[in-house]
């Protein structure tokens, strides 16, 4: 019986320690900020849905959903959402085009977070991905309206698409 104790004693550390970490916690910092700007929002809702770059042209899709699966050690429910720039005529999109920046409008507040900095596999090569997580808490089912900045490197110019009416999903 002896040999049990310090066995069970280390069950119910666990367990309290897993009940501290409820889907309702959010012990993660929102990533980047929150602002009300109508003019920036007037910018994305009248930006573009497709670009020609170089007589190439590009459209961008918008994925955006909260993450409310169970999962071991800290987790978060905020907001993410992944761009993704797709080359129309498959053709491997250049190195020097690149996502540099994103925009989530809901009614007149935008989310402008950061990309996270990691490594995307690029599932094919006439497509760019980037993802941002930890955004605000909006509702799950409401549409927003997304704005993806990209770079020609090669030339300095900027370019600003839309992904309208992208809907909140949830993921559980």
């Amino acid at each position: 019986m002896k040999a049990l104790t310090p066995l069970l004693s280390l069950i119910v550390l666990f367990t309290i320690g897993c009940e501290n970490n409820v889907a309702t916690e959010q012990p993660f910092d929102l990533n980047g900020k929150i602002v009300q700007d109508d003019q920036l929002k007037s910018e994305i809702n009248s930006a573009p849905t497709e670009i020609s770059i170089e007589g190439i042209t590009y459209i961008v899709e918008a994925f955006v959903w909260r993450d409310f699966q169970p999962s071991i050690g800290p987790s978060s429910t905020r907001l993410m959402s992944l761009n993704r720039l797709v080359r129309t005529d498959k053709k491997e999109i250049p190195d020097y085009i690149v996502l540099i920046q994103q925009y989530v409008v809901n009614n007149s507040a935008v989310w402008i977070p950061n990309y996270d900095q990691e490594s995307r596999p690029e599932a094919k090569p006439y497509q760019k991905e980037e993802i941002s997580r930890y955004g605000p808490l909006w509702e799950v089912g409401i549409t927003v309206d997304v704005g993806i900045e990209i770079l020609n490197e090669k030339t300095d110019e900027k370019f600003l698409l839309s992904a309208p009416q992208a809907i909140i999903e949830k993921a559980s």
